[in-house]
């Protein structure tokens, strides 16, 4: 493949990686809307995923996984391809992979309890791998500018603390930080994304 057709690959997986941010992001606020007596401060996002509207929330799920493999697999065009690039693109797969077994046992969460324990391995495969991968990409991504490296090491330290906290917050707000712990993930993802559109 030659530097030309890479560098249109990395433009589209951009592309695909801003698509599948949207996606999740619309498909929890048309779940809102849709979801009957659903209350985005005290209930999760996965409360949407039950019942006639759930396949609304999968398929945003789906989307984001699919976002994510279009950024791990064309990371190389825009960071440095050493071997810490390599770990947190293969994380991002986990991350990916994690996000579709989620989807998939969404609907079964409330009445088998292996699926909610698949869940909440799943949601701590999430947040390892998010931790992980942004620690090993911040310096990688540097050599595209200091406010890039900066960008990327902000958001692994705030993930890195903020994200099990989660796990202590009332349940009358924790849907509300669940939903800001996406959003930080998304803006992230989205930054990841948007440079595979620019490429500077």
């Amino acid at each position: 493949m030659t530097a030309a057709h890479r560098s249109h690959l990395a433009t589209i997986c951009g592309y695909l990686g801003l698509l599948g941010c949207g996606a999740v992001v619309f498909a929890d606020l048309v779940g809102i809307i849709v979801f009957e007596k659903h209350n985005p401060f005290s209930e999760t996002i996965s409360a949407l995923a039950h019942g006639q509207y759930g396949w609304i929330q999968d398929v945003g799920l789906y989307a984001l996984a699919v976002a994510i493999v279009a950024i791990a697999v064309a990371l190389p065009e825009v960071t440095v391809d050493d071997g810490q690039t390599r770990t947190a693109r293969a994380l991002l797969i986990s991350l990916a992979l994690a996000i579709l077994a989620i989807a998939g046992v969404n609907q079964d969460l409330l009445v088998t309890s292996p699926a909610s324990t698949l869940h909440l391995l799943c949601v701590l495969i999430l947040y390892t791998t998010v931790a992980v991968a942004s620690a090993l990409l911040w310096k990688p991504l540097q050599a595209r500018g200091w406010h890039w490296g900066r960008l990327g090491l902000g958001f692994a330290i705030a993930w890195t603390v903020l994200a099990p906290i989660f796990f202590f917050v009332p349940t009358a707000w924790d849907g509300a930080y669940e939903r800001l712990l996406g959003a930080m993930l998304l803006g992230w993802l989205g930054s990841l994304a948007w440079l595979l559109v620019q490429k500077r």
